[in-house]
């Protein structure tokens, strides 16, 4: 749920609206990201996508959509883990030739800090802090998808609920 909802984000800001994307998918490799993506443009199943299942008329829809996509200005980052101060230096370099950029982070619970003997909250609190100081600098929208603590599935979400997110 958490990385289809920040890939249609990225089809209706960067491919829709030709706005400046960066995404940090930490624990989705690249082509599944651009697969959903081009299902969302294509309204091809993803499973058809991902199997090879395409009649001609879906194989034209989803090159033309690979082609779009490989042109619009969305810059994807998909490493297994990113600390922030990394997250940070690649939003400032990707702002400068794009200064209009939308940061999309999947999820903010992956995200490293440089001292891993901290308590998880205080991690959080460290990261959410440089996240909330670099949208502040750069005057640009952060937008980040956190997980919520299996026992409160059932439930409706509170900020108690999301590990380690106090700080928010």
């Amino acid at each position: 749920g958490k990385t289809t909802f920040l890939c249609e984000l990225v089809n209706n800001l960067c491919i829709k609206d030709d706005k400046p994307v960066i995404f940090f998918s930490i624990q989705t490799d690249e082509e599944l990201i651009k697969a959903k993506i081009i299902s969302q443009m294509t309204k091809i199943p993803l499973k058809k996508i991902l199997k090879g299942e395409l009649v001609e008329s879906d194989e034209v829809l989803a090159k033309e959509a690979e082609r779009r996509l490989s042109e619009s200005k969305l810059r994807l980052i998909t490493k297994p883990e990113i600390f922030i101060d990394d997250l940070y230096k690649i939003v400032k370099d990707f702002e400068r030739d794009n200064p209009d950029v939308i940061v999309l982070i999947d999820y903010l619970n992956t995200i490293s800090v440089s001292d891993d003997t901290k308590p998880v909250y205080e991690e959080m609190t460290e990261v959410v802090s440089k996240l909330k100081t670099l949208a502040r600098e750069l005057r640009i929208p952060v937008i980040t998808a956190a997980t919520v603590a299996r026992s409160a599935e059932n439930e409706e979400s509170t900020l108690y609920q999301l590990r380690g997110t106090g700080c928010i």
